[in-house]
């Protein structure tokens, strides 16, 4: 832990005397029981696992979530979102326009943003390769790179300024972003233009998921599912069966969809999203992030800490299995 520390510490110094000018905020703090801490958002590639959270957490596992390692980062602000690309390059968001990035599959990370004055939280982040990246946040703060995050320019993607609260890409290659009001945006460019789309909905959508077949599901408060098959051209209301917020979603190895939520919620779809049943709750609080391993076990993050499910459809109600 000491070594991660001072490699990065190091790393960071020369780019001072680069030249470029870096605003470090305090490292964050090794924590006992780190695993059942708040944390926001997990994603895995290949065997590696990283999970983030509260005051600058990121654990990371290497053997598909079974154990747990905390690595010190240069912030402890709350840290909201993770992504990687090729599992060795990786980037995570969080309260204070943090952005800190990692070439070492996590191992150890330098501050590529920190703006403590403005107080304005990034909620989700997006690489489509190593130089290409968006992150969306409160008050429609937006910002793009295109090498890597070495440098982060501001983007307009709604002049009404909604909380921004997710992203993600299409198996066709096209960008989504959903927020408060309803909010829907799509770029067919990657992120350069965007353009706002349709949706009687005006309450908050939480997250949005693409089904590898293209089906597109957004989702929200009071049990809020929205449904298209044309690329957010046109939505169809879900009914979910539950008030609670829906907060995450996956896709299981069958290809069935799940949707996880506030108080323990879980749906469970096996027609593309068409129709939605309960399933027998994971976790009793919040989920509001799930990962699937390689080896097809599900990784839940939130105010618990992690969950490990070694066989999720266990938890799917018989009438809603595959027969």
């Amino acid at each position: 832990m000491i070594g991660n520390f001072h490699s990065v510490l190091s790393g960071m110094e020369e780019m001072v005397h680069a030249g470029q000018e870096i605003t470090v905020q305090e490292w964050s703090e090794p924590a006992r029981l780190i695993s059942r801490s708040l944390l926001l958002d997990i994603t895995v590639n290949q065997d590696r696992v990283i999970a983030v959270g509260d005051r600058g957490h990121v654990l990371l596992s290497s053997d598909h979530g079974e154990n747990w390692t905390q690595v010190l980062v240069p912030t402890q602000s709350m840290l909201n979102a993770v992504t990687t690309i090729n599992g060795r390059h990786c980037w995570t968001v969080g309260y204070d326009a943090t952005i800190l990035h990692s070439t070492d599959y996590g191992e150890t990370w330098i501050q590529q943003s920190f703006n403590p004055e403005k107080n304005t939280p990034l909620f989700d982040v997006w690489f489509g390769e190593v130089n290409r990246g968006v992150a969306v946040g409160a008050y429609g703060l937006a910002v793009t790179t295109y090498d890597g995050g070495g440098n982060w320019e501001p983007l307009t993607i709604s002049k009404q300024d909604p909380h921004l609260y997710g992203i993600t890409e299409s198996p066709q290659h096209k960008l989504f972003v959903v927020g408060e009001f309803g909010s829907i945006f799509r770029s067919e460019d990657l992120g350069k233009t965007w353009q706002a789309l349709a949706n009687p909905y005006k309450g908050p959508f939480f997250g949005i998921f693409a089904h590898s077949n293209g089906t597109l599901l957004v989702f929200g408060l009071q049990g809020t599912i929205f449904r298209s098959k044309n690329n957010g051209e046109n939505w169809q209301r879900i009914k979910s069966g539950t008030r609670a917020s829906l907060l995450s979603s996956g896709e299981l190895n069958d290809g069935s969809i799940i949707i996880f939520g506030s108080d323990g919620t879980m749906l469970h779809s096996q027609d593309e999203g068409r129709n939605f049943l309960s399933a027998t709750p994971a976790v009793k609080n919040d989920t509001v992030a799930i990962a699937l391993t390689s080896q097809g076990h599900l990784l839940t993050v939130g105010g618990s800490g992690i969950t490990h499910i070694k066989n999720p459809l266990s938890l799917v109600s018989k009438e809603n299995r595959p027969h």
